[in-house]
């Protein structure tokens, strides 16, 4: 009991020294409370060291370096400046060949000229003028009989010695092996020399026996016998083009363009008056109603021409006016003007 004796006291004396600091840290702060309620200023935290020195501080500058503020406050974007650009570009690329195509449509549905069913020009729907083929198929034949055209050989009779003078001549020679049999006519014998013979073997040495070489045979010396080698690049006259065929046509044809030259039609789709004409027969196309209408002392220089069937020609009498009126067929010709 004696040695807790001064614990007890102790604790009590520690209570009573906590008790005196407390009133003391009021006491302190008294005086602050009493400034704030009589309006004194403040005292601030952290407050630059000297009255002075607090009074010439600048002002924070809130500005770093970007636009200057204008009431509106505006998010920044997060890319560059130049994207709206850079996207609008883009977009037109991918929709340019779609504007273009647009546009032609757009064409293809207004009409060029007012109450017109074209969309071009009358003359754009000409067709193209053939004159210089049909000058070349009729000036670049010459079809007379002197005239020796491709084919002619085929259809003509051969003279074997002058086909034959191009041909190697190998004479005391004949062929090893040959092909079929033997020749009289050696016409025939060249004609049968294709593809499987490179020679003529002349046993006779008069053309009067005559047998194939075959391809690729040797030769071998003989007293009685020649042999002509065809040469490589010979062409058997069935290879050669055929004659020119309907020459009688082609020949009218040509001269019945070349005649029709000199003529117009005056009056499309009509015909003269019936009294005012001559009927003219023996006449197949406008060309041969016009020479005969050149030879007739009657009929003037116009004429009208149906084809038919059968082909009408009627020349307009001199002195008499042709009057023309719409018919079924036919036109109404006239010298040509060029």
């Amino acid at each position: 009991m004696m040695h807790m004796q001064p614990c007890m006291l102790q604790g009590p004396r520690s209570r009573m020294a906590l008790l005196i600091l407390s009133w003391a840290s009021v006491v302190g702060s008294l005086p602050l409370r009493l400034v704030a309620e009589t309006g004194a200023p403040r005292p601030q935290l952290l407050q630059r060291e000297g009255l002075a020195a607090s009074e010439n501080a600048p002002p924070y500058d809130f500005d770093s370096g970007g636009l200057k503020p204008n009431g509106h406050f505006n998010f920044e974007s997060a890319s560059s400046a130049r994207w709206p650009r850079e996207r609008q570009k883009f977009r037109r690329r991918l929709l340019s060949s779609s504007e273009r195509h647009a546009a032609e449509l757009k064409k293809l549905g207004v009409d060029d000229k007012e109450d017109s069913f074209l969309w071009g020009e009358l003359s754009d729907f000409k067709a193209e003028d053939t004159s210089k083929y049909w000058d070349a198929l009729c000036n670049g034949t010459n079809m007379s009989k002197s005239n020796k055209l491709p084919g002619d050989a085929a259809t003509s009779k051969l003279n074997v010695t002058v086909v034959l003078s191009s041909w190697q001549l190998a004479d005391n020679n004949t062929c090893s092996e040959f092909v079929g049999d033997e020749y009289t006519d050696a016409l025939k014998a060249f004609k049968d020399c294709g593809a499987t013979c490179d020679g003529l073997s002349d046993t006779g040495r008069n053309m009067s026996k005559i047998r194939l070489c075959a391809l690729g045979g040797n030769r071998k010396a003989s007293n009685t016998s020649r042999v002509f080698n065809k040469p490589a690049d010979f062409v058997s006259p069935k290879g050669q083009p055929r004659p020119p065929i309907e020459l009688g046509f082609w020949r009218d044809f040509c001269v019945y363009r070349l005649k029709g030259r000199s003529l117009r039609i005056m009056h499309e789709g009509q015909n003269c008056l019936a009294a005012s004409v001559k009927a003219l027969t023996k006449a197949t196309n406008p060309v041969e109603c016009m020479e005969l209408a050149a030879k007739d002392t009657e009929c003037a220089e116009v004429f009208d021409f149906r084809f038919g069937p059968p082909p009408v020609c009627r020349c307009l009498k001199k002195d008499m006016s042709c009057a023309p009126a719409v018919s079924t067929g036919g036109h109404v010709y006239a010298p040509s003007m060029q």
